[in-house]
Order: C-alpha cells, then structure tokens, then sequence
C-alpha cells in the first residue's frame, strides 16, 4: 500500500514565527496607506473650502456695491475694529458690509505650504502679481 500524503493547509506551512512577524508587518502597511489617503483628502478639501471662501466674499462684495453704488474698502480689515469700519451711510443710514457677508470676521485662508493662515487684506492694482503672503488680494475699482 502506498502512503498518501496528506496536503498540508496554508496556515500549517507558515511557521508561527513567520506569521506573527507578519502581523506587526501588515499593521505599519495599513497605518502607512491611511495616512497617504488622509493627506490626500485633506489636499482635496482645502480646494473646497476656499472656493466657498471666494464665493461668500464676492456675493457680499456684489450685493454691497449694489446696494450703496460703491465698492467696500476691505483694507479696513486690517484695522482693530475690522468688519464695524466698512460702512456706507446714506440719510442717516449705515449700510454695513459684514451685513452682507454674515459674518462678523473677514474669512482667513487657509494655511498651505509656508502660507499661514490669515483674514489681511491686500490692495493689489494687478492680479498678476502674487503677493505670496496669504490673505486676500482687493483692487477697489471706482467707477
């Protein structure tokens, strides 16, 4: 009679050694792809958040000046008193423009790279000139 041999599973030709040297192994791998996933959305969403930035800015920059005729002067944001400064006063009136942007606080942009985060307003007459600073780049026009 011939003697069969008997197949052997996965598990039984690992060594338990081996396999618990995998263990530590597979736990830095998935650790390792959750942080490069985690960055990445976070990369994705720092997009997201900006362009809601410039949307609500830019309403309330439009709904401003078509309510007073004028452009508001956000380089007055750089001031102590900020957002109560930026006002249009038409018959005893004031028109105020965190009014129209709902918040009592210019929008900061976010930190990215070596740009930190911060709400300063620059006055810039071209856009094509980068301040890299962060912040917000303003060209007030009169018309």
């Amino acid at each position: 009679m011939k003697n069969k041999k008997k197949k052997r599973s996965l598990f039984e030709k690992i060594s338990t050694l081996s396999f618990l040297t995998l263990i530590p192994f597979v736990i830095f791998l998935i650790y390792v792809l959750t942080s490069v996933f985690r960055e990445t959305n976070d990369e994705v969403e720092l997009p997201k958040i900006m362009i809601k930035d410039i949307k609500n800015v830019r309403i309330a920059i439009d709904e401003y000046y078509r309510a007073t005729g004028t452009f508001p002067n956000l380089e007055l944001v750089n001031t102590d008193e900020k957002l109560e400064q930026i006002f249009f006063e038409q018959d005893g009136e004031r028109i105020y423009f965190k009014d129209f942007l709902k918040e009592n606080t210019m929008p900061s942009t976010p930190s990215y790279k070596k740009l930190s985060k911060t709400n300063k307003v620059t006055i810039v007459t071209s856009f094509s000139k980068p301040t890299n600073d962060g912040g917000w780049n303003y060209n007030i026009k009169n018309w």
